[in-house]
């Protein structure tokens, strides 16, 4: 699931190469509780259940502690850890009947301590790790996993695009680039969660 179609590139691979009836995708906003609901009946449609949910979503947002606007915190909130909080509500319903699932959130070694990012995003972050340790309380007598993944940087447009908005200094983004995983590793790394 996505906002926009243009960011189905990689679905795109992934439907060639596992087929169209393997990999599905669809429009919708996880700052959302309707989309996600949709979305994962349409999962569970398709599919006949929901055995593993990946939360991906992060919003970078720009800009040290002084210079973060208000609205730039609340959408780096509201997409990272209240999106994920309203994928898993989505979901649960189906892996509690079915008793099982595994729920994996993406966070971030950025929210373990600022490792050159937008304090909105290493909050919302560290904010998605809390979340993630409460689920995996709630979550575990009905037999549902739930993980958190926190990956270093990953080497995609979106962090290219990083420095140019001016959120970290431009010396700082070329260091952090030479370390930087390669998004196509995640599907192997994932898979052994």
């Amino acid at each position: 699931m996505d906002i926009d179609e243009k960011y189905f590139e990689r679905t795109a691979e992934l439907r060639n190469q596992y087929g169209e009836d393997r990999v599905v995708t669809f429009i919708g906003a996880c700052t959302e509780q309707a989309d996600m609901d949709e979305a994962i009946r349409f999962a569970v449609n398709h599919f006949g259940g929901v055995d593993i949910l990946l939360n991906l979503a992060g919003f970078h947002g720009a800009g040290w502690v002084d210079a973060i606007l208000p609205e730039q915190w609340d959408r780096a909130m509201d997409v990272t850890c209240t999106g994920a909080y309203r994928a898993a509500l989505a979901a649960m319903p189906y892996m509690k009947e079915q008793h099982g699932g595994h729920i994996i959130n993406f966070t971030s070694l950025g929210g373990r301590g600022n490792r050159m990012v937008a304090i909105s995003y290493a909050s919302s972050k560290a904010a998605c790790t809390a979340l993630t340790r409460a689920l995996a309380m709630e979550l575990a007598p009905y037999g549902i996993n739930v993980t958190a993944y926190a990956p270093g940087t990953l080497n995609t447009k979106q962090f290219e695009r990083i420095a140019e908005k001016g959120s970290i200094p431009s010396r700082c983004h070329r260091a952090v680039c030479r370390v930087c995983q390669d998004t196509k590793d995640l599907t192997s790394i994932t898979a052994n969660l």
